[in-house]
């Protein structure tokens, strides 16, 4: 289902339509001049709409996400680490088990 705002009118606007209108989440987690004076109206002129709105509103609010993961430098060697073990790991093809690869075999020039 496809929720852009250009194809709806927030009159017409459900629960989950708010949810995923960018200028509305926006409002609603970084309020500014502009975007509360549009709510405020709209909201005295689509009163209907309030309890819908305030829903969304406190879903919006509830999820606590931050826009740049902020890692420490301890997490970033773990994740590194785990990459570096995934790309060691190759299958045995008899088994189906995984098992390291040998680095030292791509510099092993015959026997």
């Amino acid at each position: 289902m496809d929720f852009e705002r250009n194809d709806m009118k927030y009159e017409d606007y459900e629960l989950e339509h708010f949810l995923v209108d960018e200028f509305f989440i926006q409002w609603v987690k970084n309020p500014n001049e502009n975007t509360t004076h549009f709510w405020e109206k709209w909201l005295v002129a689509n009163p209907k709409k309030r309890g819908i709105v305030l829903e969304a509103a406190q879903l919006i609010k509830s999820i606590g996400y931050k826009e740049k993961p902020e890692f420490s430098n301890e997490v970033y060697i773990k994740l590194f680490e785990n990459i570096i073990r995934f790309e060691d790991l190759t299958v045995d093809q008899d088994t189906g088990i995984p098992k390291l690869a040998n680095w030292y075999s791509f510099f092993h020039f015959g026997k």
